[in-house]
């Protein structure tokens, strides 16, 4: 727990400028086999493909995913 420091959501936030904020994940896409992809189980992904070779970091594809998945949950009460 940090002092002065708050916690902030992204709900407010779209599915694109979640991966803005991820540069090399951003950058990856372009090369993935399919434009729809999510980049958690398809083939020909090339954010896995990197992944997989460590060129993105393990760390940053987790904050990635969790990003994603709190921005494409909907409140609708």
């Amino acid at each position: 727990d940090l002092p002065g420091v708050q916690n902030f959501g992204v709900r407010h936030l779209s599915e694109d400028e979640v991966k803005w904020g991820f540069p090399e994940i951003f950058a990856a896409s372009h090369d993935c086999k399919f434009r729809d992809c999510k980049h958690t189980d398809e083939p020909g992904c090339r954010v896995l493909e990197l992944l997989e070779k460590r060129e993105i970091a393990f760390s940053r594809y987790k904050h990635f995913l969790e990003m994603i998945e709190e921005v494409s949950v909907k409140d609708y009460s």
